[in-house]
């Protein structure tokens, strides 16, 4: 499943001189020493994740779907997605059932700041996904490589279908050419952190999507 068009509306592309300064908008003082700069203020955000709502709600319609949230990074933005998804089917007289079934994976492709190609998953019995549309709901698509074999491995399951549902896509000369069906963003290859992106476990609660400064890098022991 990769170089394929997207299901949903054309991502936003966030350019790479796109730039919000840290004392523009409300951030944790605590991070400030941190933050090159904002690139996706809350407010896109909430915005955009709702428009990926919709889009997925008319792609299945009255369709069952068991959506994968991938633990820790998806956490915020499966919420958002979940809260918009349960809103949209409030108004449809037609369905006859959930908007979706909730599944929660621990995937693990990477140790430190290096990603690798040993896939590690935890999860409840995912027996349950055969015969049935299953979406991944993921935050960041970069390498594409824990994604690629996320794909591989749920096939023992024998799903009817594996759909992708992204935050974001970075643009990167790293990237194994894999893309998703629904993407909200498109962002420049730099390292982002806020919302749904962390760095040694921070920068979770930060509501704006950032760019980790020189600085930032140098104070959390990140070398390249």
């Amino acid at each position: 499943m990769t170089n394929k068009e997207t299901l949903g509306s054309a991502p936003i592309v966030i350019g790479d001189d796109v730039r919000y300064s840290p004392d523009d908008l409300l951030l944790p003082k605590q991070y400030h020493k941190y933050i090159e700069n904002i690139i996706i203020p809350n407010g896109i955000l909430m915005d955009r994740v709702e428009k990926m709502a919709y889009d997925i709600r008319k792609a299945y319609k009255n369709r069952e779907v068991h959506c994968l949230c991938l633990l820790k990074g998806s956490r915020s933005f499966f919420s958002a997605l979940f809260q918009h998804l349960a809103k949209l089917s409030l108004y449809d007289e037609e369905a006859t059932c959930p908007p979706f079934f909730e599944h929660y994976l621990r995937v693990s492709s990477c140790v430190g700041t290096e990603s690798t190609n040993q896939l590690k998953v935890v999860s409840d019995d995912l027996s349950c996904l055969r015969g049935k549309d299953v979406l991944i709901v993921e935050d960041i698509i970069d390498t594409g490589l824990t994604l690629t074999e996320l794909q591989k491995y749920l096939q023992q399951f024998e799903p009817k279908s594996v759909r992708i549902a992204t935050l974001t896509l970075k643009r990167t000369e790293r990237s194994n050419g894999q893309s998703a069906d629904f993407v909200g963003f498109s962002l420049p290859d730099k390292w982002v952190i806020g919302f749904s992106f962390d760095c040694n476990q921070m920068f979770r609660d930060m509501p704006h999507v950032c760019t980790l400064s020189d600085n930032g890098r140098k104070l959390l022991g990140l070398k390249g």
